[in-house]
């Protein structure tokens, strides 16, 4: 094999492992509550409070709280992602 068709094969699997790994859908989040101040946004405060894949968190924030809060509301965020956050009669479990 030419050490040109070496390399680039090497470069593919390094480009296919790369894009396996960063689209995990894994994270972890600070478990402490936020408080929603003006111009937070879910995405913001999950970039903030999160490792990983941020988009997974704020999937499930909207599930949880819609796509609006305001100054002032109190936010919980799930703990990893083998733990979502659900609604229940308005009380938030972190359900693992």
């Amino acid at each position: 094999m030419r050490t040109t068709t070496k390399v680039i094969l090497a470069v593919s699997a390094l480009a296919l492992i790369g894009f396996i790994v960063g689209n995990s859908s894994s994270f972890e989040c600070d478990s402490e509550p936020h408080s929603v101040e003006y111009g937070d946004t879910l995405w913001a405060i999950a970039e903030t409070k999160c490792d990983g894949n941020i988009g997974a968190v704020v999937d499930n924030l909207v599930v949880v709280y819609g796509d609006t809060i305001h100054a002032g509301d109190t936010i919980w965020l799930p703990t990893e992602s083998k733990c979502l956050l659900e609604n229940r009669d308005g009380h938030i479990y972190d359900e693992c």
